[in-house]
């Protein structure tokens, strides 16, 4: 009898360690961790997923219809469809736990920043060789990432704006490769979404039981300081690689090719959405807990001020950059997004006693 109270006090014990473990207690508040990550969960990350997933599809189909009779008005849809894939996986494109970084998916998806330049010289390697095989369902996905997603298929299709005839007779195998990413990109988005939602082991369930530990996450704690160190991240990569290394330190050492999406014209937009997202992210789970009001009003109004900016565009970034009116608001919304930055890396982390943790920002 006496062994069964003690296992039973140690039980209740081990029940309030846990539930004690997702509280975080800064300045005599306590912070719920677990709701903190399962609102950003539900509201933010689950959504944005499956509106990734939903459009896999129409980009496949476009491709598909485009390749079996390229034309003028087959490619205007397929660049549609490529731009609607884009715009909802820069939603996502911060985010780096989670099914999205199994299998290489992340950079599987999108490999930016590309440094090396490594897209453009395996895209023309495999065109080159211009060997079926390479392109085969079972090899494909296992080859160069570097090939396998959005950066590739804006080469192909965007890159000298091709007419639909350089995708047919000695340059059909370039449609054979944006089939073939375009079937890739269907099958990676796929496995994200069953690996959040299905089966014992889905993903949504490492969020939720956290606070208990498992392989992913080590508590309720370490996994908010994850998801507030992806937001940093972004902001941290839209000032340094979106918007610093095009600029450049003057006009003269400008690199406007050095842009995220300067093919397609969409460097600004790309910024736009994740300055968005981050927003919304924010606004899910962190913002609510924030327990100084002054704090929480001043990164809104530094959201409100950079996005702002950044809807002033009127031109592809490419354009404005020797400009120098155009350079002046870039270097201005780069600031903005510098202001962020500080209150994500000191203010956020400190005022919810979390750690601002290191980043990297490499894509290469």
């Amino acid at each position: 009898m006496k062994h069964a109270i003690r296992l039973a006090a140690a039980v209740i014990a081990a029940v309030f360690a846990v539930q004690a473990a997702a509280q975080s207690s800064t300045d005599g508040r306590e912070v719920d961790l677990s709701a903190v990550n399962m609102a950003i969960l539900e509201d933010f990350l689950l959504p944005a997923y499956a509106r990734l997933e939903e459009a896999a599809p129409p980009l496949d189909d476009a491709a598909q219809a485009f390749c079996a009779a390229p034309d003028d008005a087959g490619l205007t849809s397929l660049k549609a469809a490529w731009h609607e894939f884009m715009d909802r996986w820069q939603v996502l494109q911060h985010v780096s736990l989670g099914p999205v970084s199994f299998e290489m998916r992340r950079y599987r998806i999108q490999l930016w920043p590309d440094k090396r330049g490594n897209v453009g010289k395996h895209l023309r390697r495999l065109l080159a060789a211009a060997d079926p095989g390479d392109l085969e369902p079972s090899r494909f996905p296992r080859g160069s990432v570097a090939i396998q997603g959005l950066s590739a298929l804006e080469h192909l299709l965007f890159e000298d704006d091709p007419a639909p005839a350089a995708f047919t007779g000695d340059g059909a195998f370039r449609c054979d490769v944006v089939r073939a990413i375009s079937a890739n990109l269907l099958s990676i988005t796929g496995q994200i979404g069953v690996d959040w939602r299905e089966g014992p082991g889905a993903h949504r369930t490492k969020f939720e039981l956290a606070s208990a530990g498992n392989a992913f996450y080590e508590n309720e704690e370490a996994l908010a300081e994850m998801l507030l160190r992806d937001l940093r991240m972004q902001l941290q990569l839209i000032g340094e690689y979106k918007l610093t290394r095009p600029l450049g330190d003057d006009a003269r050492s400008a690199r406007p090719r050095r842009a995220e999406s300067w093919r397609s014209g969409r460097s600004l937009r790309n910024v736009r959405i994740n300055l968005e997202s981050i927003r919304d992210e924010w606004r899910a789970g962190f913002a609510p807990v924030i327990g100084e009001r002054g704090l929480r009003d001043g990164v809104e109004a530094a959201f409100e001020d950079a996005l702002a900016q950044v809807a002033g565009f009127e031109r592809p970034l490419v354009n404005l950059i020797g400009d120098p009116d155009g350079r002046r608001r870039l270097v201005a919304l780069n600031a903005a997004v510098a202001v962020l930055v500080e209150y994500f890396l000191d203010d956020v982390p400190a005022d919810l006693d979390l750690a601002a943790g290191l980043v990297s920002l490499d894509g290469d």
